[in-house]
């Protein structure tokens, strides 16, 4: 055991596979994006092509506005680190929200 170890941890969120198109703020401008999956530490977007990878955005849709880390894009794809866990409800409410 090291001091890494976690005992008793839970495994990692599942995502929900979705396809629901939202906005990414970037410092860069705005960029819609569709979300492949979501959990509440994190989604995969599709879309991502003009996205600056290794930055800070805020992903939103309806009341939703979540502060994220973009991971490296690859092609037209990139994976979204939330900065807090999102609650089941928060991604409920975004999965039925509409423009």
């Amino acid at each position: 055991m090291t001091a890494h170890t976690v005992i008793g941890a839970s495994k990692r969120p599942k995502p929900t596979r979705v396809l629901i198109v939202c906005e990414l703020l970037t410092e860069s401008g705005n960029h819609r994006v569709t979300v492949r999956d979501i959990s509440r530490t994190g989604a995969h977007i599709i879309g991502a092509k003009r996205v600056p990878p290794e930055t800070d955005a805020i992903l939103r849709r309806g009341d939703l506005f979540a502060a994220v880390r973009i991971g490296p894009v690859e092609g037209d794809e990139a994976a979204l680190k939330f900065y807090r866990q999102l609650s089941p409800q928060e991604i409920e409410a975004a999965l039925l929200s509409h423009r």
